[in-house]
C-alpha cells in the first residue's frame, strides 16, 4: 500500500492507516498488520524501499503514540523476501515499526532461514502460522529462536481451508501447536 508512486493515493494510504490506527486504539488492540505489497518495475527497487520505509516510519510513530504496534508483513511481490523487508525496515530508522513473521517458504531462501531469522528478529511482534503439518517449513527450530529471543507475541493460525468440523480442527492444530513447542 505504501509503494504507490502517485503522491496522493501515497498520502491516502498513510492517512488510512492512521484512521485504522485510532480505531485500533480505541478497540483496545494491541497492533495492526500493514502491507508493503510490491515493488514497481518502472521504479528503481531501492527508491521504491525507501519510500515504503518512510511511510511506515510515519505512520509507526502515530500508532506508538496511541499504544498500537504497526507491523508491516513479509508479503507481496518481491516484498515478500526477508532481505527486502529488512532493507525497508532500515530504511525507516524507526523504532516504532515491527514485523508480522509470515511462516511462508520465502523465509528459508536466500542466507537460509537462520540468517534470514536473525535479520529481523528483534522486530518481529507478530507470527502467522500457516499449514503446521507441512514438512517444508521449519516449524520446529522456529519455535526453538523465537524461546531462545524471548518472544512473548502472538502466534495466530492463518490456514485457507478446512476440512474438519471447525472446533475438532482448532483442538487439533492447538495441539500440534502445542507439541512442536514440546509442551506435551
Amino acid at each position: 500500500m505504501y509503494h504507490f508512486q502517485d503522491k496522493k493515493v501515497l498520502r491516502e494510504n498513510i492517512e488510512g492507516t492512521k484512521v485504522f490506527l485510532q480505531l485500533a486504539a480505541d478497540v483496545g488492540a494491541i497492533g495492526i498488520r500493514v502491507f508493503s505489497n510490491d515493488i514497481p518495475d518502472d521504479v528503481p527497487e531501492e527508491q521504491t524501499m525507501e519510500q515504503i520505509g518512510k511511510s511506515l516510519a510515519e505512520v509507526g510513530k502515530v500508532g506508538n503514540d496511541l499504544g498500537v504496534d504497526v507491523r508491516v508483513c513479509i508479503h507481496g511481490r518481491k516484498t515478500n523476501q526477508v532481505h527486502v523487508i529488512k532493507k525497508i525496515i532500515d530504511y525507516s530508522d524507526s523504532p516504532y515499526v515491527y514485523v508480522n513473521w509470515n511462516c511462508d517458504y520465502n523465509d528459508t531462501r536466500g542466507s537460509g532461514f537462520y540468517e534470514n531469522f536473525n535479520m529481523l528478529k528483534d522486530r518481529i511482534k507478530g507470527i502467522h502460522l500457516k499449514d503446521l503439518y507441512s514438512e517444508r517449513y521449519p516449524y520446529r527450530e522456529l519455535f526453538r529462536l523465537l524461546k531462545e529471543n524471548g518472544y512473548t507475541g502472538y502466534c495466530n493460525c492463518e490456514v485457507g481451508r478446512v476440512s474438519a468440523e471447525p472446533i475438532e480442527f482448532m483442538k487439533y492444530y492447538r495441539a500440534l501447536f502445542l507439541a512442536y513447542q514440546n509442551i506435551i
